[in-house]
């Protein structure tokens, strides 16, 4: 698939790449691609192996039917970082250029819901296009999608032995809470159409196997191999879930012995203070902890950060430019080498910074190594990808886990398919 500068490039719509596998998708007579489903916070994207180049003009063009939902079309980074975006509604009908002056050269195209919360969509992507684009692009077919993103656990298949560990929560669910399988509380007005069960005696199963059902095993890993405090931060916490999570495995581990403490990084201001009441409502002092509000980077400084959509929408990140549409506030920026600067020592980073993973890991690199036992990160990119993999592999980490985003791939406990990828390493040295 040769790309020619300064040319136009069509790009076959079957190769779109699906992290929400609930849409539904269809190759139409004429070669093109119809959408549909209701979803929260659909995206469909072409990643491109080597991205459009900058700095320079570059063009999207193309034609879509949108017969229900609101559509953005965006151009993002490699960091997942909005270069470009504008809205296509199709009222003045199916075709649309745009174009725009970039700085950073632009890795996905990408169609997104333009609602920022509960939507449903019916289009038809019949053209899509780019300009001033060089290198080869390996795109994904449609086939690689075809799995669910959260299953039951095989029945002949048992459950992780971290997870196989943990005594499961049995308890009465309070009015306007769904507790989980580990006894975590979390508030329904947290989730814009949280189905609430209904009051009364609840014994929740274990994790169906998904790309957070990794995240559950390194956490259950993390606590079994601490001793006397567990410290944990939470990058990206949104309203603080891993956390509390983790700390629902300490109870229901019994591990009595050790305290728990928690440092939680977040940027969106409603987010942010559900983080606090998410640990009130668990039984924690928020006090007696750390939570700070901004976003994670490189370096400390000031960003613009987006916000908006608080119960709808968990992917919000940093912003490269006030005009893409969203709503954003400039917020601290913090690295995650001042974060951590009077913290002795971390047994487990969650990460999930929508892009920003290879930057805030890379510039931190020597305190991750001197202070952090355990990292797992929601990845956002191929490149991000091979960029933690190449820090951590130099630095003697241990890989437990990897798996790449925006695709169907086999695990051990049955084949999934992966929104965000999911890589976890380990500290062999402390």
């Amino acid at each position: 698939m040769p790309f020619s500068p300064g040319a136009w490039h069509d790009i076959d719509p079957s190769t779109a790449t699906f992290p929400a596998p609930d849409l539904a998708a269809f190759a139409t007579e004429d070669g093109g691609l119809e959408i549909t489903g209701a979803v929260r916070q659909w995206q469909v994207f072409l990643e491109l192996e080597a991205p459009v180049s900058g700095p320079g003009r570059i063009g999207v063009r193309g034609s879509i039917t949108v017969n229900r939902g609101s559509l953005l079309v965006a151009l993002y980074s490699e960091a997942g970082a909005v270069l470009h975006q504008f809205r296509h509604d199709g009222r003045a009908g199916p075709e649309f250029e745009s174009h725009c002056d970039l700085d950073l050269p632009v890795a996905h195209v990408v169609l997104r819901d333009g609602s920022g919360g509960d939507s449903e969509i019916d289009m038809i992507l019949h053209r899509l296009s780019l300009q001033q684009a060089q290198g080869e692009a390996r795109p994904w077919s449609l086939d690689a999608m075809a799995a669910p993103v959260s299953m039951p656990l095989p029945p002949d298949i048992p459950h992780h032995p971290a997870l196989a560990a943990v005594i499961p929560w049995r308890g009465l669910n309070p009015s306007g809470f769904s507790v989980n399988w580990v006894g975590t509380r979390t508030d329904a007005r947290f989730i814009k159409g949280f189905a609430l069960p209904p009051p009364g005696m609840a014994e929740p199963p274990l994790p169906e196997v998904s790309e957070e059902y990794f995240e559950w095993i390194c956490a259950a890993e993390a606590i079994a191999q601490a001793r006397g405090r567990f410290t944990m931060v939470e990058l990206g916490a949104g309203y603080g879930r891993w956390m509390m999570d983790a700390l629902g495995l300490i109870r229901q581990l019994r591990r009595d012995d050790l305290t728990p403490h928690f440092i939680g990084v977040e940027a969106e201001p409603t987010h942010f203070d559900w983080m606090a009441q998410h640990l009130r409502n668990n039984g924690l002092d928020p006090a007696a902890h750390r939570l700070v509000q901004g976003a994670v980077a490189g370096r400390d400084g000031k960003v613009r950060f987006a916000i908006g959509n608080a119960d709808a929408w968990y992917g919000q990140s940093i912003v490269t430019d006030a005009t893409t549409g969203l709503a954003s506030i400039e917020v601290p920026a913090w690295s995650l080498t001042t974060l951590l600067h009077d913290v002795p020592m971390v047994d487990l980073i969650d990460i999930d910074i929508q892009g920003a993973e290879a930057e805030v890991c890379e510039a931190a690199a020597r305190v991750i190594d001197e202070k952090v036992r355990r990292i797992y990160i929601g990845t956002h990119g191929v490149a991000i990808e091979h960029s933690l993999r190449a820090l951590f592999r130099k630095l003697g980490w241990r890989n437990l886990v990897d798996y790449r985003m925006g695709r169907a791939q086999t695990t051990p406990f049955g084949r999934i398919m992966f929104g965000d990828g999911v890589q976890c390493w380990l500290n062999p040295r402390l």
